[in-house]
């Protein structure tokens, strides 16, 4: 992590830099590339740069290259939070409640069973009596639990489309937070890949075109 001052040198020395670049490309200077060939500046009226070329004289870059981005991309969606333990513990949950409305279906079935026989005057045990006593209740539980059922499958529609949006908004949170970080390596990187350029380095030294002087040692301080 850089410090305050060094955050505050390194934005004076890009500043410095800019201005140097502007100042040899108002006045038609020309410079070498990576190859040894002699490339105009951009802006002296004569043969204007290659993309890449102009992207490394102009200044310092805004972002990063369509490339790179879709290579960022391409990560920050494969390593999106996934929620499968939730929807894991949902459909048991759901699993669970409908073997328990099938049971108390079979139930039902059961002590409806129970009534006609008792209707068509046969004789029931007395824990077939007391079922019997029992029917009004298992068709309120069973009457119950299917509107709990519902209920719960409305609300676990809600709940996996928020997990969706929540996923979504997180992987964007995480481009935008890895674009920035990306922009400024390469900021600091065309500042230090700029400071190796000769011309530059003569204005630093003579201090033209508006380039900070080093701090000479005061008479008397140790070395």
């Amino acid at each position: 992590m850089l410090t305050l001052v060094e955050s505050r040198h390194l934005h004076s020395t890009s500043v410095s830099i800019n201005h140097i670049f502007n100042t040899h490309r108002n006045r038609g200077i020309r410079h070498k590339s990576r190859d040894g060939a002699t490339i105009p500046v951009p802006g002296s009226g004569r043969v204007p740069l290659p993309a890449e070329h102009s992207e490394e004289v102009k200044g310092s870059p805004k972002s990063a290259s369509p490339s790179a981005l879709s290579s960022l991309q391409l990560a920050l969606s494969t390593s999106t939070t996934a929620y499968h333990s939730y929807d894991t513990y949902i459909e048991d949950g759901l699993i669970c409640l409908k073997h328990k409305i099938r049971n108390i279906e079979k139930k039902r079935l059961k002590l409806e069973d129970y009534k006609s026989r008792l209707e068509n005057g046969k004789a029931l045990n007395q824990d077939q009596m007391e079922a019997v006593e029992k029917y009004d209740e298992v068709v309120h539980n069973l009457a119950f639990a299917k509107e709990l059922q519902k209920t719960l499958g409305a609300l676990t529609q809600d709940l996996l489309r928020g997990q969706k949006k929540m996923a979504k908004r997180e992987q964007m949170l995480r481009a935008d937070m890895e674009k920035k970080r990306l922009g400024t390596v390469l900021q600091v990187h065309h500042i230090l890949q700029s400071l190796q350029q000769e011309r530059v380095k003569k204005d630093f030294r003579s201090g033209l075109n508006h380039a900070p002087l080093p701090a000479r040692p005061r008479a008397g301080a140790p070395a």
